[in-house]
């Protein structure tokens, strides 16, 4: 996926698609509808799977995957003066991108995470 041109313009190799309109098919896969306050409903959710063990609303895969789009475009625009005139290259597989040590070095988060949830005891 070309993520940037000289860090100004983000795009996708494929075009977008009015999906909310298109007939979805028998075998295709069903997206969740969020109510109108959904970042309030996606926290819930989370919070509710962490004490059920049930998936959420939302798989954790296609949260992350979605959310590194948004990353990606941050971290472009971040890189702009470095790009003048290149494209970010991004494997989606190995989650880095190709051929760019500055880009791949700027996407970790410059400080230690810190340690996962856990539930009191």
């Amino acid at each position: 996926m070309d993520a940037c041109q000289a860090g100004k313009d983000i795009y996708c190799e494929k075009p977008l698609t009015n999906t909310l309109k298109e007939p979805i098919g028998e075998n295709e896969i069903h997206l969740y509808e969020s109510p109108a306050d959904s970042h309030h409903g996606h926290r819930q959710d989370w919070v509710n799977c962490l004490k059920s063990r049930k998936q959420p609303n939302c798989p954790i895969e296609t949260g992350a995957r979605s959310v590194a789009v948004c990353h990606l475009g941050i971290l472009a625009y971040a890189l702009g003066e470095e790009l003048e005139g290149k494209s970010l290259k991004w494997d989606p597989q190995k989650w880095e991108f190709i051929d760019n040590d500055a880009a791949n070095a700027r996407r970790e988060y410059p400080y230690p995470r810190r340690k996962g949830y856990t539930f009191p005891s």
